[in-house]
């Protein structure tokens, strides 16, 4: 019986010999594994602008970052619809490679510098530079690719002569809806700018087409052609309105559209 109890006790030291080996065997390939992550990728549970880089060399972030970005889409929305989609690499943006790669050589330096056994999530934000395809961004954004919905000319303002009022009035302008592709190339570069800052790689973008991108009108209601409005309707009572009216001519005053004034044979030519 002793001997058996002996026996018993010899291997349950065995075993736990083997148990203790096995786990500071496990405990030292965790540690190789950990170090060999931390040093020879970005390292355990990273992230560069919200896009997961965790485990991946240099080479792999810069590919996989690269991609995302380009990926990154632009949806035009107007009047309840979207009307119009262009990816990062339609509209000729691209990241700088180069710098790219020394952001993430620079990243991959700091964080292999400390051993840490158990890793917290982090985001990074890290430098880069965005180039731009002039041509292309051009092309991408053309009036023609929002021509599928009729479209109308702005109006500029201007004073005309009402028949049924009996009297020169102001119309205001009206902006209409046609793009303006200055207006939306600047509107477009200023809201990447700012999306980029935060959102670089992980969201797509969604921006409203309105008056800040539509072709607005050369002459806009102002406090002088009130004024003018005024003196019109005053000329009109007395003789003098034809001479009054030869001067706004000659002073290439063009916001009168052609009309016959009561009593004066003389047309104002816009």
């Amino acid at each position: 019986m002793e001997q058996k109890k002996a026996l018993n006790r010899k291997k349950l030291k065995v075993i736990l010999v083997i148990c203790i080996v096995m786990i500071v065997a496990a405990g030292i390939g965790l540690a190789v594994y950990i170090h060999h992550v931390d040093t020879v990728t970005l390292g355990r549970k990273v992230s560069v602008y919200r896009l997961d880089v965790s485990k991946l060399t240099v080479e792999e972030a810069q590919q996989k970052i690269s991609e995302a970005f380009q990926n990154k889409t632009i949806t035009f929305h107007e009047d309840g619809k979207d009307v119009y989609n262009v990816s990062m690499e339609q509209l000729g943006y691209s990241l700088d490679q180069d710098i790219l790669k020394s952001a993430l050589e620079t990243l991959k330096q700091e964080r292999s510098g400390t051993f840490k056994l158990f890793a917290s999530q982090r985001d990074y934000k890290i430098d880069y530079q965005i180039i731009r395809d002039e041509a292309q961004e051009q092309a991408a954004l053309s009036a023609d690719h929002f021509d599928e919905k009729d479209r109308t000319e702005p109006t500029d303002a201007h004073i005309r002569y009402s028949k049924k009022k009996q009297k020169y009035v102001l119309v205001k302008q009206v902006s209409g809806n046609q793009i303006d592709e200055n207006r939306l190339l600047s509107y477009v570069e200023e809201t990447l700018d700012k999306d980029f800052e935060t959102e670089l790689l992980t969201s797509d973008v969604k921006m409203e087409l309105n008056e800040e991108v539509y072709r607005q009108p050369d002459i806009e209601e102002s406090g002088e052609m009130k004024q003018k409005v005024k003196k019109l309707n005053s000329l009109l009572k007395n003789t003098a309105v034809q001479q009054f009216l030869i001067c706004l001519v000659r002073k290439r005053r063009c916001w009168i559209q052609t009309r016959s004034v009561p009593g004066c044979r003389l047309k104002i030519v816009v």
